[in-house]
C-alpha cells in the first residue's frame, strides 16, 4: 500500500467525537475519516480508515480501527483489529484493503473507529502514617471490580476498573494505578467511489485512407501506457510512456495502449476507402475498329454486320508513400490515382449502316424478312448500347468489378514489403484488369442476335445474304 503519510492527507469524510469518562478529568476529542480511491500505481481500489485521538496527561487512547471495503460488483473484504497492536501507528490506528477495479462499479468503505482506554490514578493511603512500607488493598486496585459490598458501603472506597490488566505501584503512602478502562466505540465514517479506470479513445474512429487519427489514454496511469497496432496482415510497435498516439490511418486495425498493471486497452479504427477514385466509364465511339474485317456485301451467317473493342492501358509511372508514424508506420500506400487510358470504339459494318446499299434493299420486311432500318438499329445496340444485352453494357458491369482506381486506392503494403516489387505486383495486377474487362466486353452468348430486337428479344425476321432471294 501506499504510505501513511499520502494516506493521512487523502481526508475525505472526517467525525470528531467527543469521549467524556466517569473518571474527573477534562473531556478528549478523537477524529475518525476514511477513504477510497483507484491507486493508478498498484492498479487496485484502495480503501483505508484512521482513528486519531487527542492525548491528555490524565488519559492514554489506544486507536483502532475495524474497516470493511465492498463493491457493486460483489467484492468484500474486511480487516479487524482486535487489539490495538496489529492497527497501531503511534498517534494514530490505520486499516487498509484494497480490491481489484471493475470499470463502472462502485466501492465503499467504512471505518468503525474505537479506542482502548487506559488511565493513571493516585491516591494517599490514610491508614499508612510515618513510615509505612506494607502496602495493603485497602481500595480494592487489585481486584477487577468492585466488590458488591464496597460499593454498598458508602465509606468504602474502591477504584471500578472497567478490564484487565492493570499496573500498581506502591509508593508509600502512595498508590498509583495504571489501569485498562476497556474499548470504547466511538463511531463510524464512510465513503464511495466510482472506480476510475483508464481508457482508449482513437479519434475519429473511421476515416478515408490517408487522415490522420489521434489516441488517447485517459483517466489513471495513461502517461505509462505503451501502445501497439495489429492489422492489415501486420503489427507495429508504438512508443512507451505516453498517453498519445496519432498518424495517418491506410489500414483498418485494432489500436491497443498497455497501461500499469498490465490492463491492455484496445480501440478499433475503421479506414474507408477515398471518394472519387473509381474509374470512370469510357463512353462508346462511332468509329473505326482495327481488328474488324468486313466484306461487302455480306456473304452468310458468319458475316460479321459490326465490331466493338474495349481498349484500355495504365499510363505513367507511380510509386507507394510510407506513412511516417503513429499506428500504420511503416505501411505504404497511393497517395494519388493512377492514370488510366481507355475507349471503346464500335463499327457497324458499311452496307448496314447504308440503307441504301444494295445489302440493304434486299432486306424486304415483307417475306419473313427484318427491314435495313430494324437491321441497323439492333446492329448498333448489339454493339454500344448501355442498356443489358450489348457489348458495351458488358464492358460496363465488368469495369464495376474490375474497377483500376477502386483497387489502386486499396492497395497498401505492409512494414514488411518491399516497395518497388509492391509497385510492380499493382501494376500487374491492372494489367489483368485490363484484360479481364476485354474479355467480358466480347462475350457473344449473353446476347441477341442482330436479327432480333435487342431489347425484347423478339424474333424481326431473317437476314436476307446474297445470292439473294426475291420477294414477290
Amino acid at each position: 500500500m501506499t504510505d501513511s503519510t499520502r494516506l493521512i492527507a487523502r481526508v475525505t469524510v472526517v467525525f470528531a467525537i467527543l469521549i467524556a469518562t466517569s473518571i474527573c478529568a477534562r473531556a478528549q476529542s478523537v477524529s475518525g475519516y476514511s477513504d477510497v480511491y483507484y491507486d493508478a500505481q498498484f492498479d487496485w481500489i484502495a480503501g483505508i480508515g484512521v482513528t486519531l485521538p487527542d492525548y491528555s496527561t490524565l488519559y492514554y487512547y489506544d486507536p483502532k480501527v475495524h474497516l470493511a471495503l465492498s463493491g457493486t460488483d460483489g467484492f468484500f473484504d474486511s480487516f479487524y483489529c482486535a487489539a490495538a497492536t496489529p492497527c497501531n501507528y503511534g498517534d494514530y490506528a490505520w486499516a487498509g484493503r484494497d480490491a481489484p477495479p471493475t470499470p463502472g462499479a462502485t466501492y465503499t468503505v467504512t471505518a468503525y473507529h474505537y479506542v482502548d482506554v487506559y488511565y493513571t490514578y493516585g491516591i494517599l493511603d490514610p491508614g499508612c502514617i510515618g513510615g509505612c512500607f506494607d502496602w495493603y488493598d485497602a481500595y480494592g486496585y487489585t481486584m477487577d471490580l468492585c466488590s458488591p459490598e464496597c460499593k454498598a458501603d458508602p465509606n468504602c472506597f474502591c477504584v471500578d476498573v472497567w478490564g484487565t490488566p492493570i499496573h500498581w505501584h506502591w509508593y508509600p503512602p502512595m498508590i498509583t494505578v495504571f489501569a485498562y478502562g476497556g474499548e470504547k466505540y466511538l463511531g463510524e465514517s464512510t465513503d464511495n467511489t466510482q472506480a476510475e479506470y483508464p481508457v482508449l479513445a482513437c479519434n475519429p474512429g473511421s476515416v478515408p485512407r490517408g487522415s490522420d487519427v489521434t489516441c488517447t489514454v485517459s483517466g489513471p496511469a495513461s502517461h505509462s501506457a505503451s501502445w501497439s497496432f495489429s492489422g492489415g496482415g501486420a503489427t507495429v510497435s508504438g512508443p512507451s510512456a505516453v498517453d498519445t498516439w496519432s498518424g495517418q490511418m491506410v489500414v483498418s486495425g485494432t489500436v491497443t495502449a498497455t497501461v500499469t498493471g498490465n490492463n491492455s486497452l484496445q480501440a478499433g479504427v475503421t479506414v474507408t476507402a477515398r471518394t472519387g477514385w473509381a474509374t470512370p466509364a469510357t463512353g462508346p465511339q462511332n468509329g473505326t475498329v482495327s481488328r474488324c474485317a468486313f466484306i461487302s456485301p455480306p456473304p452468310d451467317t458468319t458475316a460479321t454486320l459490326g465490331c466493338s473493342s474495349y481498349l484500355g492501358d495504365v499510363v505513367g509511372q507511380f510509386s507507394a508513400t510510407t506513412v511516417p508514424n503513429g499506428p500504420n508506420s511503416g505501411f505504404a500506400y497511393y497517395t494519388s490515382n493512377v492514370n488510366i487510358s481507355q475507349s471503346f470504339p464500335w463499327q457497324i459494318h458499311p452496307d448496314v449502316n447504308n440503307t441504301q446499299s444494295d445489302f440493304a434493299q434486299h432486306q424486304y420486311v415483307n417475306c419473313g424478312y427484318i427491314s435495313a432500318a430494324n437491321l441497323k438499329t439492333n446492329v448498333i445496340w448489339h454493339e454500344s448500347s448501355s442498356t443489358p444485352r450489348s457489348h458495351y453494357a458488358q464492358y460496363l458491369a465488368s469495369l464495376e468489378s474490375n474497377n483500376f482506381g477502386s483497387y489502386f486506392e486499396a492497395r497498401v503494403a505492409t512494414p514488411q514489403e518491399e516497395k518497388e516489387l509492391f509497385n510492380q505486383a499493382t501494376r500487374a495486377e491492372l494489367y489483368n484488369k485490363g484484360n479481364k474487362i476485354w474479355f467480358d466486353a466480347g462475350i457473344e452468348p449473353t446476347l441477341y442476335d442482330p436479327n432480333y430486337n435487342q431489347s425484347t428479344g423478339q424474333f424481326q425476321g431473317f437476314i436476307n445474304y446474297p445470292p439473294y432471294a426475291t420477294c414477290q
